[in-house]
Order: structure tokens, then C-alpha cells, then sequence
């Protein structure tokens, strides 16, 4: 059952009805999600979760860029908390129903904007909200898909796939849907890997994406952020 994650049902409702009409599935259908908000994170994951359906495959590809400065509901700078942060927790609050599913893959669309982070720290976690420094181009989601394959291979889970990619400027949902479909994903055993367009596993152009102790430093950083802000 393919289910779309959208701010408006109300926009959201043409989509799905051209989706159902193209490919003859009549379970697609959509549920509401604010990324902008981590209360609609967790009302969306809670909604997903009581309805006790299996979860295969999950695509974080919503994202924004070169905005202006802004702030999200829970305080957090827009790009970063769309980006970002709201992808973190929506994952986190997904992941047992994950891995009871498995083989199951996740998807995360990035950019390649990583050589332009911020030399040599790679993220300067004490300039989040800091209008003065911000830069309305930022990627970090190599990092976490990079830490969550670690630690999900630490704990013995080999067949949930986890994996990265820039995307197609003209067919922007290409990549996307061979890392989430393809059987060669599982037959190849590609995990913690970066795809370019059209489906090409490539090496990430700067060694900051790469970055083992920085991955995790972000991935403890944004864990303790969203504690803070839900007051968990």
C-alpha cells in the first residue's frame, strides 16, 4: 500500500487520484506530515503504526532549499529541521516496524552539496540557528544514512538497505525508486552506498560526507535536539 506524506490532503488528493487512475492501484492514498513540526512527526508516525501495516520501504525525499532564513515550529532553522531533523526522528520512530518488515529498504535523497560544508569541521553544530552564518545550501543526510547502516549492522539487522542518492533534475524519481524496488539492491548487497542519477553508485565528492566521527557526532547531536524540543 503506497502511502504518500503530505502537508495539504487537500493538494495531495489530484495526485493520488492521477496515481490510482495511471497504474490501476486503488490503495494509494495519502496521510498528513508537516516536517516542520516534530508533534506532526510523531501524530504521523503514531497514525501509521496503530494501523499495524507492514512497512517495506521508506523514501525521505521532501526537502527545501536556498530559503530564507527561518525558523520551524519546534524553533529549529527551516532547512535543517526539514532536511534533516524531521527525517531523523520520522526513521527513528519507524525503524522497529522496519525491520519486523524486512527485506526492507530506506531511501534518503541528498544533494551534492557536501563540498561546500563548512571546512574543516564539516558542521558547525553551534551555528544551527545562527542567521548571521546561515547558508541557504546544506547536506547532511549522507551522514545519518552513513551511521544508521553502522549501527544497524551492529546489531546483526543485515537485510534492511539503507541507502543515499542526489537526485535527476529531469527524472528526479528514477534513482529513488531503483534503490526502493530493484531487486539487484538486495542481490548486490547495497548498503551505505551514494547513487548518482541514473542509478549509478558513485563515491561521495567530498571526504566530510564520509566522515565516520562526524556521522556519529550529528547523529547524537540531532537525538539529544529532538529530545529537547518534545521534552522526552
Amino acid at each position: 500500500m503506497p502511502i504518500i506524506a503530505c502537508r495539504s490532503e487537500d493538494k495531495a488528493r489530484p495526485v493520488v487520484d492521477a496515481i490510482r487512475a495511471e497504474t490501476g492501484n486503488a490503495s494509494v492514498e495519502a496521510m498528513t506530515l508537516d516536517l516542520l513540526s516534530l508533534k506532526s512527526v510523531d501524530a504521523f508516525a503514531s497514525a501509521f503504526l496503530a494501523r499495524g501495516l507492514p512497512l517495506h520501504g521508506l523514501i525521505l525525499n521532501a526537502g527545501i532549499m536556498a530559503t530564507p532564513f527561518t525558523l520551524s515550529a519546534d524553533g529549529i532553522e527551516s532547512q535543517f529541521a526539514t532536511n534533516h531533523v524531521a527525517h531523523f526522528h520520522l526513521t527513528q520512530r519507524l525503524l522497529d516496524r522496519i525491520v519486523e518488515s524486512a527485506p526492507s529498504r530506506i531511501v534518503v535523497v541528498s544533494a551534492k552539496l557536501h563540498s561546500s560544508a563548512p571546512k574543516p569541521e564539516g558542521i558547525r553544530f553551534d551555528k544551527i540557528n545562527d542567521q548571521a552564518t546561515y547558508k541557504p545550501f546544506a547536506a547532511c543526510e549522507y551522514h545519518v544514512l552513513c551511521e544508521l547502516s553502522r549501527r544497524l549492522e551492529k546489531r546483526g539487522i543485515k537485510n534492511v538497505y539503507v541507502n543515499s542518492l542526489h537526485p535527476d533534475e529531469d527524472q528526479g524519481a528514477s534513482t529513488s525508486l531503483y534503490l526502493a524496488t530493484d531487486p539487484a539492491v538486495e542481490q548486490k548487497d547495497y548498503r551505505g552506498l551514494y547513487f548518482d542519477p541514473i542509478a549509478k553508485l558513485v563515491e561521495p565528492d567530498s571526504k566530510i560526507a564520509t566522515d565516520a566521527a562526524l556521522a556519529k557526532k550529528l547523529w547524537e547531536f540531532t537525538e539529544k535536539l529532538v529530545q529537547e524540543k518534545l521534552g522526552k
